[in-house]
């Protein structure tokens, strides 16, 4: 009997990253990285079995182009004798941004799409990532229309957040927009995985684990987790709220939109951006701000290098200026999450691209709460971003708090949920 498959899929504004799970067993067999998407530096990255096997240039302007050559690739894997049907593909997950009001994951397949135009709606609410994920959906139908599509969204985690930190003090608009004005919160998957990780860790039911996720990476995001349920996150309506990320802003005052053109009105003039028409304001920050608006790049780990040498040399040069105002936000909403825990979670999480590799982030950071009595173990934490368990502890056994760097697996977090709701199939 041919293997059955379930493939994950992550989609990011340019980016593609797939996962092949053995079917029920869930063992993870491979990835397939797309980057780059809609440029000539387009390429793919291939791992078998957690080992690289190869890396190549692809010709893919859009995700359902990229989409048809990760099918081409698997069918190549171990010699073609892995995948030699993608009908062997019964079941694809999708990692989605923006659920709106939805409380449960959506199923879509040849037989039901309604649920495509609902989610294209939302795209107004995460312009980098809804609209592809969707396009990225339609290229399953496509392409492999006997599997059955499982739509995870980010906002799905935050449902358990209370109406008076969910709702933001404003008039009602008198037009009905597509989901109510409101924070809805994101990164929900990822703290899923690493709530489940850590409340195994630490031999806790996960409805007793209170933990501060520092979710840090391009896109950057906080969530206090009370009796293992999100209680507040960083971002609300949209991703753009909360702490600066890569190309995003973060939290700022909302009349400084008007101030970016001598003309303040052009700010909300339409621009055409990867398909999809936002403003000339969000345009700006979303894709033009953050780490990439102060120092002209988005590579925190070179941003982090250069101002280590400007602090060393006594210099104010805009990278030092960047990890500070980077540091200060991160400690702003710590600060806030400690009190909602009484200052005493079972932990401090750090996560995410820079959170998992940054020892010098995480280090300040802790030392700025030193008065919990959290004493950092150095060695541990500079070498956390070298190992690939999913959960590090960079604290002391003395540390009257801990602190763990945990790999999120937003993957296999909607591997587990497809599972827990087809079964064995």
């Amino acid at each position: 009997m041919a293997s059955k498959y379930l493939l994950a899929l992550n989609c990011g504004s340019s980016s593609l990253k797939t996962t092949l799970f053995s079917y029920p067993s869930l063992e993870q067999i491979a990835t397939i990285t797309a980057s780059s998407i809609g440029s000539s530096e387009a390429v793919l990255k291939t791992k078998y079995k957690s080992k690289d096997s190869g890396k190549k240039s692809v010709q893919g302007e859009s995700h359902n182009q990229i989409f048809g050559d990760v099918l081409q690739e698997l069918k190549r894997l171990d010699g073609g004798k892995l995948v030699s049907d993608v009908k062997q593909i019964k079941i694809v997950t999708h990692r989605i941004v923006h659920g709106g009001t939805l409380s449960e994951p959506v199923e879509v397949s040849k037989e039901h799409t309604e649920a495509l135009e609902s989610m294209m709606k939302l795209s107004a609410f995460a312009p980098l990532h809804n609209h592809h994920a969707v396009l990225t959906v339609k290229a399953v139908l496509e392409q492999l229309p006997d599997a059955v599509s499982y739509c995870c969204f980010d906002t799905l985690f935050h449902r358990t957040m209370p109406k008076h930190i969910y709702t933001y003090p404003i008039e009602q608009p008198e037009h009905e927009p597509p989901v109510p004005l409101r924070r809805y919160g994101f990164h929900g998957l990822s703290y899923a995985s690493i709530l489940k990780q850590v409340a195994e860790y630490l031999k806790k039911p996960i409805e007793k684990v209170n933990i501060i996720v520092c979710h840090l990476g391009s896109g950057a995001s906080m969530c206090v987790i009370k009796d293992g349920k999100s209680l507040d996150t960083t971002m609300g309506l949209t991703p753009l709220e909360g702490l600066p990320g890569g190309t995003r802003s973060g939290s700022l005052d909302p009349s400084l939109t008007y101030h970016l053109y001598e003309d303040p009105m052009k700010s909300g003039s339409l621009q055409s951006t990867n398909d999809i028409e936002i403003s000339r304001g969000e345009l700006v920050l979303n894709k033009s701000s953050g780490f990439k608006g102060l120092c002209g790049t988005n590579e925190f780990g070179k941003i982090t290098q250069l101002a280590q040498q400007q602090l060393e040399k006594g210099e104010e040069g805009k990278e030092l200026l960047c990890v500070r105002i980077f540091e200060n936000r991160i400690l702003n909403f710590l600060g806030a999450y400690l009190v909602a825990l009484r200052n005493s979670p079972d932990a401090i999480i750090f996560s995410g691209g820079i959170g998992e590799r940054s020892s010098s982030l995480r280090s300040s950071i802790l030392k700025a709460i030193d008065y919990l009595g959290i004493e950092i173990d150095e060695k541990a934490n500079e070498g956390a971003g070298e190992i690939q368990d999913g959960v590090v502890e960079i604290t002391t056994k003395n540390s009257r708090v801990k602190a763990l760097r945990v790999l999120t697996d937003e993957e296999r977090q909607c591997a587990d949920m497809a599972k827990e709701h087809f079964g064995e199939m």
